[in-house]
């Protein structure tokens, strides 16, 4: 996410600066290039790309020159943006692209089976909205009124999207029963005032429902910052990577420090074949 970006419709008003935060969430510790630099992450690397290229049909000795390139590559890279740049023609070479594309298709349904049961209410808030399509799910199954906000149109849907500038939300207090924040809060610049607008403009007693990157390890942080870096920034373009990750243990802080009462706290593993970070399911009721 970029904190940059206007909002559609910018009249030029803006919401008056909130609290001064307390810096619960913690910021970016390690880049790309750190991994390569730690041969047990090295090996955590090998192994799930492996695992990635098999599932995307690649052929074993295929997988194997890729991987052996890329950590090759990784080595030598004088730094993280040349890594990117050559990672990125590699993968392309290859035809990664357009297969991550073709396994995408079932994402969308494994996120709403993950999250169907929490929704509450009547008005749904999909933050960090990306293509739309599990908000789309959520209206067309459970006929809710869904609204998608996100910092870039990425829309595939006909929902309705605002475009936000990356912290404020342009929506009213309490006017959503159920705020989605779907693998969002990592992406942020500035993931704990995110939150807190989610917070503020879900109803008292609505849910907010969270999907989160984390990890348990210092080095297994060093891995997952790898991990979305490879997925959002070679297999893809220029997402906002600050490697804003937490644990469990600390989102559980998070939650405790700013009164919300912690519904669901569930380990769903590395549950995305194409995305393999390790995730975590939080829901959280808003008690205003």
């Amino acid at each position: 996410m970029s904190a940059t970006k206007p909002f559609a419709g910018d009249t030029g008003l803006r919401v008056e600066p909130g609290p001064e935060y307390k810096h619960l969430i913690p910021s970016n510790k390690y880049t790309p290039k750190d991994v390569f630099k730690d041969k047990e992450v090295v090996g955590n690397v090998c192994s799930l790309l492996i695992d990635l290229f098999d599932h995307l049909g690649l052929d074993d000795d295929k997988s194997q020159d890729l991987v052996e390139q890329i950590i090759k590559i990784g080595e030598e890279a004088p730094d993280d943006v040349q890594l990117e740049t050559s990672l990125k023609l590699l993968l392309s070479e290859a035809g990664l692209n357009e297969k991550i594309a073709e396994k995408l298709i079932d994402r969308a349904e494994k996120i709403f089976g993950q999250i169907k049961d929490f929704v509450v209410g009547d008005v749904v808030y999909d933050v960090g909205a990306g293509d739309g399509k599990v908000g789309e799910a959520i209206h067309d199954r459970q006929g809710k009124e869904v609204i998608l906000l996100d910092v870039i149109d990425y829309n595939k849907t006909d929902l309705p999207l605002v475009e936000y500038n990356g912290t404020e939300l342009p929506r009213p207090d309490n006017s959503a029963d159920t705020t989605l924040l779907l693998t969002v809060l990592h992406h942020c610049d500035e993931p704990e005032k995110v939150l807190d607008e989610a917070i503020r403009v879900t109803d008292d007693n609505g849910n907010i429902i969270l999907i989160e990157s984390v990890y348990t390890s210092e080095q297994d942080r060093k891995l997952q910052t790898f991990l979305d870096w490879f997925y959002n920034r070679v297999l893809h373009d220029k997402v906002n990577c600050p490697y804003n990750f937490n644990s469990p243990d600390g989102w559980r802080k998070v939650f405790a420090e700013k009164g919300l009462e912690l519904v669901d706290c569930t380990d769903l593993g590395r549950d995305q074949k194409t995305v393999p970070e390790h995730h975590y399911r939080f829901v959280v009721k808003v008690i205003k």
